[in-house]
């Protein structure tokens, strides 16, 4: 059976049923040094080493449903370890930055910019840091699942601190949403809650983020089809 997955892979580090950490394998063909490759190198795997070493591997993300956006990581890597059973895993649940009912003036009502109803009418995948270079973005690094709620949680802020050291090494760095679109277009957002320009405040001011060919979705010639989770 087929398989609806993405062009781009990614390095993952996982659970029993989700993935914990998720780095898109980055698009480094403007670096010409080998040393500052073998920096990039070292520092993705800080950050991928956060969670563990003993269940990291590959994979690619997975169109499991068109109709409901169901996107899930597929690790098909033949290099898997034992420690890692099955092949589906689950993304963790995120929710949108704003809605309309935040863009909403004071005679109440609501005016939307194209990309912020671009934004509101797509399905969030998760919120992640980016490395941008010549305006493409070329590396994510997905939010971490950590299990707690608290505010400015240091887990997540040590965390946050290595992604973006590992993304400097390449790029500038944003923080983003990944969604995908009705039409099963994967598109990056960059969204300033506050945004001011000559004088005049923008709520929710959202950019679009231009992306490289090999952030989107193909069809794989997988034959099997192993839902373990």
């Amino acid at each position: 059976m087929s398989l609806i997955l993405s062009e781009c892979m990614f390095l993952v580090s996982v659970n029993r049923t989700h993935v914990l950490s998720a780095i898109m394998l980055p698009n480094t063909k403007h670096i010409k040094s080998e040393d500052q490759l073998i920096k990039i190198k070292n520092k993705m795997n800080d950050v991928i080493a956060f969670h563990s070493t003993q269940k990291v591997t590959t994979g690619r993300l997975c169109l499991m449903n068109k109709d409901s956006k169901v996107v899930s990581m597929w690790l098909n890597s033949p290099n898997k370890p034992d420690s890692i059973k099955g092949s589906n895993f689950r993304l963790q649940k995120c929710r949108k930055r704003f809605n309309q009912y935040d863009l909403m003036d004071e005679s109440g009502e609501i005016r939307l910019h194209e990309r912020q109803q671009e934004y509101l009418n797509s399905k969030l995948l998760f919120h992640a840091w980016a490395a941008v270079h010549n305006g493409h973005v070329v590396g994510l690094i997905a939010h971490p699942l950590i299990k707690n709620s608290i505010q400015h949680d240091t887990a997540f802020e040590r965390y946050k601190s290595l992604a973006r050291q590992a993304l400097q090494t390449f790029g500038y760095v944003v923080a983003c949403d990944v969604v995908i679109t009705d039409t099963d277009e994967i598109k990056v957002y960059n969204i300033h809650e506050s945004y001011e320009r000559k004088g005049k405040k923008y709520p929710y001011f959202t950019r679009r983020l231009p992306t490289t060919s090999h952030l989107s979705f193909k069809y794989s010639a997988q034959a099997e089809y192993d839902i373990a989770i």
